[in-house]
């Protein structure tokens, strides 16, 4: 008796330790500008979705040095997302100027989300078709249910599944998976530099004219 319940736990210890792998991945994005229906070219923009546990950081490789864990300092054009605190953070600044630095806190996208009954295969998992709009834009993706929900690049959160593709309607921009790897680096919550809401970010840049920002004491949030 004693023999079959070690043998239960050794077989729950390796499910958990399974299911815990599974929520660790790197997945690489292309984007691409649609010409026509038949007709693309290469964007030149790379893209890493690295998602570990409950959270995820969209970044570019192509950058000179990258600190690990993800968060622990500046990216430029990435973006952070806290799938439990429904948490999502971008970095603002200039090099060398460091009053420009902050780091933007944004309301939780409200993206209303269509799930269609189309599907199609990308690397190989059965993705399902979705329409929405995000900050205002037309959106198509495709998510895979077979990786962790609500995760995506940048501001595309929300499905039920893991978004491998976008589509921006009107602009004509694709941006698709090309790699999955079942590991992905380190990630913390960004603490480097003070915090700025999303709306007093877009009063300050509506307001200054210019996409340049000093901040000052008042703008931030108070711990």
């Amino acid at each position: 008796m004693m023999r079959l319940f070690f043998s239960f736990l050794l077989m729950a210890i390796a499910s958990n330790s399974t299911i815990h792998a599974q929520r660790s991945y790197s997945i690489h994005f292309k984007t691409y500008y649609l010409k026509s229906d038949t007709s693309i070219y290469n964007g030149g923009v790379d893209l890493i979705l690295a998602i570990k546990d409950s959270q995820s950081y969209t970044y570019s490789p192509r950058q000179p040095e990258i600190k690990l864990p993800l968060g622990s300092s500046y990216i430029p054009k990435s973006s952070y997302f806290n799938v439990n605190k429904k948490l999502l953070i971008e970095p603002y600044g200039y090099k060398g100027e460091p009053k420009t630095n902050a780091l933007i806190i944004y309301d939780f996208p409200n993206n209303k989300w269509e799930i269609t009954n189309e599907k199609k295969v990308i690397l190989g998992d059965t993705c399902i078709k979705a329409k929405g709009k995000v900050h205002g834009t037309d959106i198509i993706a495709w998510y895979s249910p077979r990786l962790p929900a609500s995760f995506g690049i940048y501001h595309y959160v929300g499905l039920p599944g893991t978004v491998l593709e976008t589509y921006m309607v009107e602009r004509k921009i694709q941006t698709i998976a090309i790699r999955i790897d079942e590991t992905a680096p380190d990630i913390i919550e960004p603490t480097y530099a003070k915090r700025v809401s999303e709306k007093t970010y877009r009063r300050k840049r509506s307001n200054s004219g210019s996409p340049k920002i000093y901040w000052k004491a008042k703008d931030f949030i108070s711990e």
